[in-house]
């Protein structure tokens, strides 16, 4: 895969985004009125186009809220007199965008931290799933056969064509001891 592709689609360019959009708004304030604006408004738009991007799993509220304090700080930044309102608004539009940023920043990393698994080392892997899991055309490998040939683990594939979510439990039904994780204490 386009490593560039694969990067956008990982959601990594979430943290670039924030980290592009923190420091054009940091720099804002002592940009003076040549051309640094408009290199503040394109680094501004493409930070929050890479945070797009990435499509955190957020609540649409939050979205719009983000977008709409982004928004706002922009029309503030960008007037070109300076009463004591823009001035103000730019402030407060200021703080509450980053705080917003870092808190999407906080919550996106905690999803990346990997579950700790328990029990004995295994040599073998279980795939319940639907029609993808269970390979879509019959003159193509499906994925679970394809990881085994490369990686040489043992793939058990008890995905069925069409299965929905509530067959999860008859497919999970058919493991067997060995191929069970065992539950965490706590």
């Amino acid at each position: 895969m386009n490593p560039v592709a694969l990067y956008f689609a990982s959601g990594e360019s979430l943290y670039l985004g924030v980290s592009l959009l923190v420091l054009v708004i940091v720099a804002s304030p002592f940009l003076k009125k040549t051309w640094s604006p408009r290199l503040r408004n394109v680094g501004a738009w493409l930070g929050l186009m890479m945070i797009a991007m990435a499509c955190p799993p957020s609540p649409l509220g939050m979205d719009l809220t983000c977008v709409c304090v982004f928004l706002l700080w922009f029309i503030a930044s960008n007037r070109a007199e300076g009463t004591r309102t823009w001035m103000r608004l730019r402030r407060v539009s200021t703080v509450i965008l980053i705080e917003l940023l870092l808190v999407l920043t906080v919550v996106e990393f905690s999803y990346r931290r990997m579950p700790l698994i328990v029990g004995k080392p295994s040599d073998h892997l279980v795939v319940i799933g639907d029609s993808i899991s269970s390979g879509i055309d019959p003159h193509i490998s499906a994925w679970p056969a394809v990881l085994q040939q490369r990686s040489g683990v043992s793939v058990t594939n008890l995905a069925r064509p069409g299965a929905q979510v509530s067959e999860a439990l008859s497919m999970a039904q058919e493991l067997t001891p060995v191929d069970t994780l065992p539950v965490p204490p706590g």
